[in-house]
């Protein structure tokens, strides 16, 4: 396989991964569980609008299937040495790029700055499914 074409699947799985990942629903589900565990709604409100502890769990939860991802597409060779700057700026750039405030934000400037009708998300910042798509493709072109 040629070296773009491994670019490209990289980039193609790595936006996948972040739109499950950072999926309201996602966040639904795993809050589900977590009530019953006793934890009420730690990982999300009832409408799977992330909280501020879902958004630090699901970047580590990202991060980890990332890493993953990358031992068996061959990103890293045969060899697992991830650097502690590299989980930080990976668990960082998840939680910055998937919180609801960046979502509340990017809305304001498609529908206020830039006058499009794109709802990335509600006003309280819960993504739309079409903005966890914006996200992941703007998480892609950053990493």
């Amino acid at each position: 396989m040629s070296k773009s074409a491994k670019t490209l699947r990289d980039c193609v799985l790595t936006l996948v991964l972040f739109f499950v990942v950072g999926n309201p629903m996602l966040f639904k589900l795993v809050n589900q569980v977590v009530n019953k565990l006793g934890a009420h709604n730690a990982i999300s409100d009832k409408d799977g609008c992330p909280t501020q502890v879902g958004s630090v769990v699901h970047a580590v939860v990202f991060f980890y299937l990332f890493i993953t991802l990358k031992m068996v597409t061959g990103g890293y060779g045969k060899r697992l040495s991830v650097d502690m700057v590299g989980f930080f700026v990976s668990v960082v750039l998840f939680w910055a790029i998937s919180n609801r405030e960046t979502y509340k934000y990017v809305n304001k400037f498609f529908n206020h700055v830039l006058r499009l009708k794109l709802d990335v998300s509600s006003p309280s910042g819960c993504p739309t499914q079409g903005g966890v798509v914006v996200h992941a493709v703007v998480f892609v072109l950053v990493t």
